[in-house]
């Protein structure tokens, strides 16, 4: 009877140990199918991030990473519900349906404004200081609004860099060559900041200006930067060369850079016209980009002539591929305001040539804004209108700009649907720069001007 029950005993035994055998088995191959799932979402390129500290770990030419379309998902190391929840952004997420899991990752964005400077950049920039709110509704953050709210930042950093820390030129001071922009210094806690943004998986949006002047070196730095964001996009407005250059020159005259210097003078002896020429316009700035590996499908051309997009601030937030729907109904809710624009300089002409005849007695390095204001009113009241001198409008310097003008458009959008289409386009544009014409290439008659007695006493008693 004993025997009986010994051998009842090892039988459930056997089955149990059978049963918990078959239920280790199929866990087992569960846990190992799912682990297999997570991890190969990405057979070619996933990115591995330690779940410790929440890296994300770059490896191989970043440029070529980016260009690879395989590279589709970041992959954390987690065999549990709450490390899968990374992907999903928090959200419920089965994690044995792998498709879900694809669905619901997110990839991050970066959205590089390069300029270049005279393209609407002021306004821009003012929009994301002014639409801050809007612009995280859309998953955007700016390095400089993250490193304006930490105090330790903000309290060591002098109140002018905080009132005009949207323009980001500090950022770009990282990248761009050391002789440029020289009162300008890098700060690395900008550089910070923006890496913060990349591990909360944060898209992040950059515009300065500044970045026109960056050359190959930068190029490959900003790269390295940058592959902390799965998709990157460089922004370039582009606008006819012949309103560009001039709208460059009239702001170095506001600035008093050129003193009573004319635009057909600058064109033909000053060095900074071949150096914006050939660096800071979109075309060079465009060339560089690539010859340094940038592929062109992450190049986005938004052309300044084109109606059909709006303004500056409203083609840039509203556009398809940057993807900030709640900024850029915000944008169109208000009326867009041209900031920075062009001026008349013959208040500053004026005053340099009554400085060079020795009329007007001045030693510092700037002439106070209230000078150029009572000389401003003085033309206005002025009984006498003043002479004006104008170069024809087939000199060689006009043919020069009107076929650099050409060259450049041509090779920025080189196809057209028809020749008709392309000749009405070139009609278009030439329409625009004879319109153009006498703002650019006609200037006060200083001689005359002051030969005149009543400038020379309102300059001698000035």
């Amino acid at each position: 009877m004993r025997r009986i029950h010994y051998a009842i005993a090892i039988c459930i035994i056997l089955v149990w140990a059978c049963c918990l055998f078959h239920h280790i088995t199929n866990e087992y191959t569960r846990l190992s199918f799912e682990k297999e799932t997570l991890f190969q979402i990405n057979d070619d390129n996933s990115h591995l991030v330690n779940d410790a500290n929440e890296e994300h770990v770059q490896k191989g030419d970043t440029r070529q990473s980016r260009g690879d379309k395989t590279d589709d998902a970041l992959v954390y190391k987690a065999t549990t519900k709450a490390g899968i929840s990374k992907i999903a952004n928090n959200s419920h997420v089965d994690i044995g349906n792998t498709e879900q899991m694809k669905e619901t990752y997110t990839k991050i964005h970066a959205v590089v404004h390069m300029g270049p400077h005279k393209t609407g950049t002021s306004s821009i920039q003012d929009a994301s200081k002014k639409f801050q709110n809007e612009l995280r509704k859309d998953g955007y953050e700016m390095p400089w609004a993250i490193a304006i709210e930490d105090p330790i930042v903000s309290n060591r950093k002098p109140n002018a860099w905080i009132r005009q820390a949207h323009n980001q030129v500090r950022f770009a001071k990282c990248f761009i060559p050391e002789t440029f922009a020289n009162k300008f210094s890098c700060i690395e806690d900008l550089l910070s900041a923006g890496q913060e943004i990349a591990k909360k998986r944060k898209n992040v949006l950059i515009s300065t200006e500044f970045f026109d002047e960056i050359d190959a070196t930068g190029i490959d730095k900003l790269t390295t930067y940058l592959s902390r964001w799965d998709e990157v996009k460089i922004v370039i407005y582009y606008r006819h060369f012949y309103s560009w250059i001039y709208s460059y020159y009239n702001q170095m005259g506001k600035g008093q850079k050129l003193r009573d210097q004319n635009f057909a003078d600058f064109i033909q002896n000053n060095t900074l016209f071949a150096k914006h020429t050939n660096t800071a316009y979109t075309a060079p700035l465009i060339k560089r980009l690539k010859a340094s590996g940038i592929r062109d499908d992450d190049i986005i051309i938004i052309n300044m002539h084109d109606k059909s997009l709006g303004g500056p601030v409203e083609s840039f937030y509203c556009h398809d591929t940057i993807k900030t729907p709640n900024t850029c109904e915000a944008v169109r809710n208000e009326k867009e305001i041209a900031l920075n624009g062009s001026i008349s300089l013959d208040e500053i002409h004026l005053t340099y040539a009554a400085i060079e005849a020795g009329l007007y007695k001045f030693k510092g390095k700037m002439i106070p804004q209230a000078v150029f204001k009572r000389v401003r009113t003085k033309i206005s009241s002025s009984n006498i209108q003043l002479k004006r001198k104008c170069i024809a409008n087939d000199d060689a310097i006009v043919n020069m700009l009107w076929e650099k003008s050409l060259e450049y458009k041509d090779e920025l959008f080189p196809s057209h649907d028809t020749i008709k289409h392309s000749r009405l386009e070139e009609e278009n544009m030439r329409l625009d720069f004879d319109k153009s014409f006498e703002k650019a290439f006609c200037w006060v008659d200083k001689g005359d001007a002051l030969s005149q007695d009543s400038w020379k006493e309102f300059f001698k008693n000035l």
